[in-house]
């Protein structure tokens, strides 16, 4: 068995001009929470996780120590405009005993904000390190895994460009809701891309001067309309692109989604999503 088996980066870290990685240990704990930030941290309660000195490696490494490993590559990405759905859909995805469903790993969301950050070292290549973790995170965990579902965070479709530069064939599925609705949604519990400034600004295509007075409500609207405007994009312009509206439901989203990625469901889905 390979030493590097069941070991995930966790965390990306910059000092001065080196970018170097936490690695965590998840054997045995399943990839099933709604959030995989969840599933690390029932990772680090776990006596392997727990010593005050944490494993680490430079992020060079990360190319060579996925391509040893059996991996699958990902079978279809989930975007979202947030509160649409695609939390649950990413759940009953992971219950498809072939399946491995992966919910806003946040390694990803490192990744790809990295060049954002006033410290980002220069030479970074977001696409080699996205690539080469996504392999990492594909491990076969039972060794017979068929299918790779990636759900990533909503400003992550901003992107959309260089994933399918990296994944030419891979299905893009895009869920929406009506703008009104996420909108209400957020009013109880509001998600980081709905407060200012916790996503920087240019992520947005925002300038930073203006989006500090915003009125909260006025500033989701308009996160909103770039999220639907980068939707139209890749709606026009994708062959291998889906539109999916919350409205069909969870039992139609999955069938939607299993359809478009060549999988077979099972009774134990169509029971979970009929609930």
């Amino acid at each position: 068995m390979l030493p590097i088996r069941n070991w995930y980066p966790s965390r990306l870290h910059t000092s001065k001009q080196d970018v170097w990685c936490e690695w965590m240990q998840l054997k045995g704990i399943p990839f099933t929470d709604p959030f995989f930030e969840e599933t690390l941290a029932k990772g680090r309660s776990k006596i392997f996780n727990s010593s005050r000195f944490r494993p680490a490696s430079a992020v060079d490494l990360l190319a060579a120590w996925g391509t040893a490993l059996p991996h699958i590559p990902p079978t279809a990405f989930i975007f979202h405009v947030s509160r649409c759905g695609s939390t649950l859909l990413s759940q009953l995805l992971g219950l498809h005993p072939l399946c491995i469903s992966l919910a806003e790993v946040p390694f990803f969301d490192d990744i790809i904000r990295l060049p954002f950050k006033t410290d980002a070292p220069s030479g970074f290549s977001v696409s080699e390190t996205l690539s080469a973790a996504i392999r990492l995170y594909g491990q076969q965990r039972i060794g017979n895994e068929q299918h790779l579902i990636i759900k990533l965070d909503s400003w992550h479709m901003f992107f959309w460009r260089q994933l399918r530069a990296l994944y030419p064939e891979v299905p893009f599925i895009l869920l929406y809701r009506r703008p009104d609705e996420v909108v209400r949604s957020h009013r109880k519990l509001r998600g980081m891309h709905a407060v200012p400034g916790l996503i920087e600004p240019v992520v947005f295509g925002f300038d930073p001067k203006e989006i500090h007075a915003a009125d909260l409500d006025d500033y989701l609207a308009r996160v909103l309309e770039r999220y639907f405007s980068t939707y139209l994009d890749i709606a026009s312009s994708d062959s291998r692109a889906v539109l999916l509206n919350y409205e069909e439901g969870p039992l139609g989203l999955l069938h939607n989604v299993a359809s478009s990625c060549g999988m077979a469901l099972n009774e134990t889905h169509i029971m979970e999503a009929a609930k």
